[in-house]
């Protein structure tokens, strides 16, 4: 490996440890927000949307750092690419035990990656329900209030009017 590629290599693998350590981070707050989901409390879903926005503002400029160090490590190796290498490129032509490392780090930043978007996903489908439930809710208030039609027994529109002179709400 040349001397002038160690500070680039040392570099990018504080980026994908960063990375790293982010990532995994994110996976603890969409635990958080689950449960915060579940127990309707909305102070700790603000706090950890909050949180999570920070972290994902951080993974993207850490994200440009590495497209960036990537890209010096290319021009030193190669020139006249025309575009930037892959890390696996760049691990096989560093080689030996700096090598694989550069690999383990890529694969264990793609794995939590990975993990990040498939619970990223599950909490955006509970939110969804959650969201579909409470305006169903609203619309059934909202149509005992006024005195149209709402959903009957079997889970149909009544198409009668119903009529309500008050509404009494409790929480």
């Amino acid at each position: 490996m040349l001397k002038t590629l160690e500070p680039h290599i040392k570099t990018l693998d504080l980026i994908l440890q960063k990375q790293l350590q982010l990532n995994v981070a994110l996976l603890d707050l969409l635990e958080q927000k689950r449960t915060a989901l579940r127990e309707a409390n909305t102070k700790q879903m603000n706090d950890v949307c909050e949180l999570e926005k920070e972290k994902v503002k951080f993974i993207k400029q850490l994200e440009g750092k590495r497209q960036q160090v990537v890209s010096n490590i290319t021009r030193q190796i190669n020139p006249a690419a025309k575009a930037p290498m892959t890390m696996h490129e760049i691990a096989k032509h560093i080689g030996g035990p700096i090598g694989d490392r550069l690999m383990l780090r890529r694969a264990q930043v793609r794995k939590k990656m990975t993990e990040v978007r498939d619970q990223a996903s599950i909490t955006k489908r509970a939110t969804e329900s959650l969201m579909r439930h409470m305006q169903s809710i609203v619309r059934t208030v909202a149509a005992a209030s006024t005195g149209t039609a709402s959903y009957g027994d079997r889970g149909v529109m009544n198409t009668q009017g119903m009529t309500l002179s008050t509404v009494n709400m409790t929480a």
